[in-house]
């Protein structure tokens, strides 16, 4: 892979009525974006149910809650959830927040593939769905610029309240080439949440096999479905082979973290591992997958922002104090 269709926009909002939101409000802001998609679509709940026609051709279906095909057409035979083309990456406050009047709200939404098409109807139901109201108290805002980022620190606008037109600008990730293979430090920012067997696996049970080869799945899955890019069941199994040498060392936690599901109208606890991972000595062939893992995220939840790590250039090695980070951190919504 040399390039993806994949970008990240930053968004941001002026508040105009007191709004707050949860520790972690992924969550939050994904359930207002679909609702403000469905009714932008002209769909019903009956509708999502039923998986009709008027459903299935619907900018909702397409960005929200993507549908596997069945026959020879299909991107992946026998996939009954397909990924779906976006990542919520919410602010990290570290608690709940209270914006008030005049404050701007800031978050990250990734966009890959199809959905780069529909950016237009996705600002408008960013915009739609700040106005109507969002978090606790139905908080409101009005949508002040888009960016999209060029570099980690470096972001250009493409979109305004004063000139609402979306600037041409380029929607491709250029994946950087590696050859030989290298140390790698890794920062879990928000819950990692990988599965075995049906348990979620946590800080004393997760290594690094287990995550090279989720990740490995997930960026095949999403360049296949969204990229373009097909990954044979050979390259796969050699990668794979890969990870299960790669040795680490790591700092990890557990965070709890809960969110009330209004569709299942009760509460759910999402907790996942949090912190630093060192992986030592790891093969080029898997260097560009972790470095595209960024924007993809990984484990469980990723729409809203689970899952997400840094590859950080300041050095973490095993043996320093790291009490703080072996603490165990309950976050609630």
């Amino acid at each position: 892979m040399n390039a993806l269709p994949l970008t990240r926009y930053r968004l941001s909002f002026r508040v105009t009525e007191p709004l707050h939101l949860p520790a972690y409000a992924g969550s939050t802001l994904r359930g207002a974006f679909g609702r403000a998609l469905m009714q932008l679509s002209g769909i019903s709940k009956t509708d999502i149910e039923e998986k009709n026609s008027l459903f299935l051709q619907s900018p909702y279906a397409q960005i929200f809650d993507p549908q596997n095909t069945t026959g020879e057409n299909a991107p992946l035979n026998g996939l009954q959830q397909l990924p779906v083309p976006y990542v919520i990456e919410a602010p990290l406050t570290g608690g709940p927040r209270s914006y008030q009047p005049g404050e701007t709200l800031v978050f990250h939404q990734v966009l890959l593939g199809s959905a780069l098409n529909q950016l237009a109807i996705i600002i408008l139901a960013w915009r739609r769905a700040l106005l109507r109201g969002i978090g606790s108290g139905d908080g409101k805002a009005e949508l002040v610029c888009v960016e999209q980022q060029i570099t980690a620190q470096n972001w250009q606008t493409i979109y305004t309240e004063d000139e609402p037109i979306i600037r041409d600008h380029s929607t491709v990730l250029a994946l950087p080439e590696f050859h030989q293979s290298q140390d790698l430090h890794l920062h879990l920012l928000t819950p990692l949440r990988l599965q075995h067997q049906g348990k979620i696996l946590g800080p004393r049970e997760i290594n690094a096999a287990q995550f090279l080869r989720q990740l490995i799945r997930r960026a095949s899955l999403c360049t296949q479905v969204h990229g373009g890019w097909q990954w044979s069941l050979e390259r796969i199994r050699e990668l794979n082979a890969l990870a299960d040498k790669v040795k680490e060392d790591r700092r990890l936690r557990w965070q709890e973290w809960g969110r009330y599901s209004s569709r299942q109208q009760q509460a759910m606890q999402l907790g996942g591992v949090v912190g630093r991972w060192y992986l030592e000595q790891v093969p080029a062939d898997l260097l560009q997958i972790l470095y595209l893992g960024q924007w993809l995220h990984l484990g469980k939840e990723t729409a809203f922002g689970l899952g997400k790590y840094e590859w950080v250039e300041e050095p973490w090695r095993p043996g320093r104090d790291n009490t703080v980070d072996m603490e165990e951190i309950t976050a609630h919504v």
